[in-house]
């Protein structure tokens, strides 16, 4: 066992060399993978949506119309913009000038009051999803408003009490909805904790891919084995070594970064998170372990990680849930460590859920861990080895590392 702990601490000297000597590989798989994070970061500055262009059209002009007309204008994330028509409104929001139009109809006010009822118009360009929802949301409220003051008016009107108490008549039947970990729709706090995550996920599994393949494409098998005292899992772990060390710290950077820096404190076990993200990255690393070992060439090794990890978001639920999804895509999202990485953070840092019940989930990224490492780590000791036979200067390499080995050993024998 010393001699395997020995061995997985050369290769991952030797990573480090090498990662000293190239710049190109520090380059790749770090500052790039940094820089890409900060931006993304960085996008969606104060995360809230305001003044979105909304075409505004009032055919009506009476007062229940100018009361609905003052509750849009002062909602943050309408920017009303007035036509005189609703052709007028519809040319702007087909040339994109707007992502929507309300149409307030002719005797609203009228219809509204006595009773009958009557309907505003709400075109809304829904191509952008979280844009339409954020606009069909806050114009609904506020027609709900204005509708609970024309309710008001109409039930003092019939029963000659007073609008305070009819008020509150109309109160009961209002829900009072909250938001756990979002209160203000910031979308800072709803994309971040998704996109964050699954970057750091893909960059290292990127990473991971791109060193183990790095003896096949270029050779120097043999000496890697040789330095790894010829244990080849100790030679695939140790190169990988210090780049999950690097990918952790990443994660970790980001899990204190939202709850610290911008201040979403968690409401859970922030111990447990931060077990969660280590897990992540290690699932990462036996998944390009897997990969590697099964894959005809190495172009198809890396190329299979991108198609495994690139298109995840979709299948974590995140945007659309896995109770909805075809049971085959159901599956595929279940394969993914950041599905299960995603719900284990939704529960630490907003719901506060139960340890034992956090467990249950962090036990299918354990699986996506040991499952992966345990079919590919032998596979792919055995394929090192058989690059190792395939190097011409195999011989050569070996008689020098004997020699060094035999000049260590004497110079320390002469030493004691």
């Amino acid at each position: 066992m010393k001699h395997w702990f020995e061995g997985l601490v050369n290769t991952a000297r030797i990573e480090c060399r090498y990662t000293r000597r190239h710049p190109q590989q520090w380059v790749i798989c770090a500052l790039l993978p940094v820089m890409w994070l900060l931006f993304v970061a960085n996008t969606f500055g104060t995360g809230l949506m305001t003044k979105l262009p909304v075409g505004l059209v009032n055919e009506d002009g009476g007062p229940l119309a100018r009361e609905l007309v003052m509750v849009l204008d002062a909602v943050p994330s309408l920017g009303l913009r007035g036509f005189e028509t609703a052709t007028e409104a519809e040319a702007a929001l087909s040339r994109a000038e707007t992502y929507g139009t309300i149409v307030i109809p002719r005797d609203f006010t009228k219809d509204s009051l006595n009773g009958r009822g009557s309907t505003l118009e709400l075109i809304i360009n829904k191509s952008y999803y979280a844009v339409g929802t954020i606009l069909e949301v806050d114009v609904k409220t506020a027609l709900a408003a204005v509708m609970k003051s024309a309710g008001t008016i109409r039930m003092t009107a019939a029963r000659g009490g007073s609008l305070k108490a009819e008020s509150n008549n109309l109160r009961i039947a209002s829900p009072e909805v909250y938001f756990l970990g979002n209160t203000g729709f910031n979308f800072s706090a709803y994309l971040l904790p998704t996109l964050i995550p699954g970057l750091i996920a893909l960059a290292a599994g990127l990473t991971f891919s791109g060193v183990l393949v790095r003896e096949w494409r270029d050779g120097g098998a043999t000496r890697l084995l040789a330095a790894a005292n010829d244990f080849a899992s100790a030679a695939i772990l140790g190169k990988l070594l210090p780049w999950f060390v690097f990918y952790v710290v990443l994660g970790l950077c980001w899990v204190f970064g939202l709850t610290g820096v911008l201040g979403w404190t968690a409401a859970g076990s922030v111990g447990v998170w931060i077990g969660a993200t280590v897990m992540l990255i290690a699932a990462m690393a036996a998944i390009a372990i897997l990969f590697t070992a099964v894959s005809l060439s190495w172009p198809i090794a890396v190329s299979a990680l991108i198609c495994f990890a690139a298109p995840s978001f979709p299948f974590t639920g995140f945007s659309y849930p896995l109770e909805s999804m075809t049971p085959g895509a159901a599956f595929f999202g279940q394969l993914l460590p950041l599905t299960h990485y995603l719900a284990v953070q939704g529960e630490c840092w907003i719901l506060n859920s139960p340890l034992d019940h956090v467990f249950t989930r962090l036990a299918p990224l354990a699986l996506l861990i040991v499952v992966p490492m345990a079919a590919g780590l032998p596979i792919l000791g055995v394929r090192l080895r058989a690059w190792s036979s395939k190097d011409p200067e195999k011989d050569r390499i070996r008689t020098l590392l004997v020699k060094e080995s035999l000049i260590t050993d004497e110079t320390q024998g002469g030493a004691r």
